[in-house]
């Protein structure tokens, strides 16, 4: 292939390319567009959807930016965004349950260390784990002997949305412990 053939070839795949990325740009800018919900924390500023969602997430943020900073904070089965954006580290050296997590630590272990830090709140969020199949809900299809636990030891404190896996919608409830 000639000098000349190959700056033809080139031209033409640069053109190609530039005119597949066209739907790409055009649906990520109106994407973008629809962010209008901004929130300002300590943590930086979020632009998101303004959503149901979103609204009770950062509802779920407020109030555990409202607790006494030295009440300690788990939240099942995934909540690394509620911590980081509500300053609170978790007690516990996990921060995931999910079923492949709670899997490899016990569940009997979880007990143990919830037990032992003495967790003031346990935070259950809709956090549906389409991506393990069979097991999607805590509580429900993994977790079951955590979440009874939870049960009988918390007592409701708040809840946000509808109680987490009762419906698609994304929901939060925070468990308070009981104080003998």
């Amino acid at each position: 292939m000639d000098n000349t053939a190959r700056q033809y070839y080139l031209f033409l795949c640069f053109l190609f390319f530039i005119f597949i990325s066209f739907p790409v740009v055009k649906h990520s800018y109106k994407n973008y567009t629809h962010k209008n919900f901004s929130v300002s924390t300590a943590r930086g500023t979020m632009v998101s959807f303004d959503d149901q969602h979103t609204r009770r997430f950062w509802e779920a943020v407020d109030y555990l930016k409202g607790l006494p900073k030295d009440e300690q904070v788990v939240i099942f089965p995934e909540g690394v965004g509620l911590s980081f954006f509500s300053l609170r580290d978790t007690p516990l050296r996990y921060s995931s349950f999910l079923p492949q997590e709670l899997a490899v630590i016990g569940e009997d272990n979880v007990i143990r260390l919830l037990e032992k830090h003495k967790v003031d709140y346990i935070v259950i969020v809709s956090r549906q784990a389409e991506e393990y199949d069979n097991l999607r809900f805590f509580g429900i299809d993994y977790g079951r002997k955590v979440n009874s636990w939870i049960q009988n030891n918390y007592k409701l404190a708040r809840m946000i949305g509808p109680y987490p896996f009762t419906s698609r919608e994304f929901g939060v409830a925070i468990f308070r412990r009981i104080t003998p």
